[in-house]
Formats: structure tokens, C-alpha cells, sequence
């Protein structure tokens, strides 16, 4: 799944068939916990907004999205921590030394991320 396709209810449908259906209805009988790897942006597109604000709907079972989403989903991992990703860059800039705060307030603001320091 991709920014490319579909966004809203298309896109949570194509979400609730492909890994939410691992986690609702299984595979061969068993459910799986699933993780999503590799999220990533520079919110650099337009597109890049919409998109990511209708994942984390998803995620996060946020109305509309609960009539697709069967329950809150934490588990992701962003993708890169290093800047030179071309298509979404990083969580630190060029030098590894400072954080970019506009992708880690988002990430606690729409995907519940808790940072160590404020457990």
C-alpha cells in the first residue's frame, strides 16, 4: 500500500484487507500479530499530509476508520532514523545531532508515540 493508491475509505479498506484482515480473521486459521515497517515521509507533497493523516485514522480506530479498523494498532516502525533517505528522510538531520521535532510531534500527536523521557 502506497500514498499512490486511494486515500480515505478506499485507502482503510485496502489497510483492513491486507493487514488488518492478519489480524482479525488470520491466515490458515491463526491471527498474527502484524507490524508495519518502513513509515516514512518528508511531508514534502501534499499528497504526503492526506495520506498520513488517514493512516493514523486507521491506526489509531479514529471515526470513521472504525468501521474498518477492528482495533488500535502500535505497532510501526519509521523509516529512517538517518537523514539521507531520499523519499522520507530522517528523525535527526545530517550531523545525527538533532532530532526533527515537526516528525516526532506528529508521531505523538496522531500515533501515540510515548518518548522514553515522558513515561
Amino acid at each position: 500500500i502506497s500514498k499512490h493508491n486511494d486515500l480515505g475509505e478506499k485507502q482503510w479498506q485496502n489497510y483492513a484487507d491486507s493487514w488488518g484482515n492478519l489480524m482479525t480473521t488470520g491466515f490458515c486459521g491463526q491471527k498474527f500479530p502484524v507490524i508495519i515497517g518502513e513509515v516514512g515521509t518528508n511531508f514534502s507533497e501534499p499528497i504526503d499530509s492526506q495520506y498520513f493523516e488517514d493512516m493514523a485514522k486507521f491506526m489509531q480506530k479514529v471515526p470513521p476508520t472504525d468501521k474498518y479498523a477492528s482495533s488500535k494498532f502500535n505497532n510501526w516502525i519509521w523509516w529512517a532514523y538517518i537523514a539521507n533517505s531520499e523519499d522520507t528522510g530522517g528523525l535527526v538531520d545530517e550531523t545525527w545531532q538533532k532530532l526533527d521535532w515537526q516528525k516526532l510531534s506528529w508521531m505523538q500527536a496522531r500515533l501515540g508515540l510515548t518518548p522514553w523521557y515522558m513515561q
